[in-house]
């Protein structure tokens, strides 16, 4: 016993297995939680699902843990599959929570697409990166797609080395 007069006895496994416990309850939240749109036919202006991504993150933060447990378990010598059968689960749920999530927000007109950054006409260069050279000193790197460019042909073989003067 401590000071406090609580015992650190469970430690670091105690508090991961009071985390999962606890976490159990509400286990592969996303698999009960979630819900797609309804079929096509069905919907009805104003129809209802799951838009917010938060359930299938967790999910995954949950699965992501199960598995270092898994690992540690393994590490330890104790028995690791009770911990790899929960990351399984939670990484299901969370696959199919962000499937009806995604699904749910394209039906309502707003999927996620990333976007490329914008920026101010007269800020991007003229040539996109790496289709010349960027240095004064050095020439254009031909652009071998280019059938206006002309394409130059490797030179022959290299010219014979000397050989290394005799000592």
């Amino acid at each position: 016993m401590n000071e406090g007069g609580a015992s650190r006895r469970g430690g670091i496994p105690g508090c991961l297995l009071l985390m999962f416990v606890t976490a159990a309850g509400s286990g592969g939240c996303s698999f009960f939680l979630t819900q797609g749109p309804p079929p096509k036919a069905q919907r009805t202006p104003g129809f209802t699902c799951t838009e917010s991504p938060v359930l299938p993150t967790v999910d995954i933060a949950l699965s992501v843990l199960s598995f270092a447990e898994t690992v540690h378990a393994a590490a330890k010598g104790r028995t690791p599959l009770p911990w790899l059968g929960a990351s399984l689960a939670f990484g299901a749920a969370a696959g199919v929570g962000g499937i009806r999530v995604n699904a749910c927000n394209k039906a309502h007109g707003h999927p996620y697409v990333p976007h490329a950054p914008t920026a101010q006409p007269d800020m991007m260069p003229e040539l996109p990166f790496g289709v010349r050279s960027a240095h004064p000193d050095k020439p254009p790197v031909p652009d071998p797609d280019d059938p206006d460019e002309p394409v130059q042909e490797p030179a022959g073989p290299p010219a014979p080395q000397k050989p290394p003067p005799e000592l």
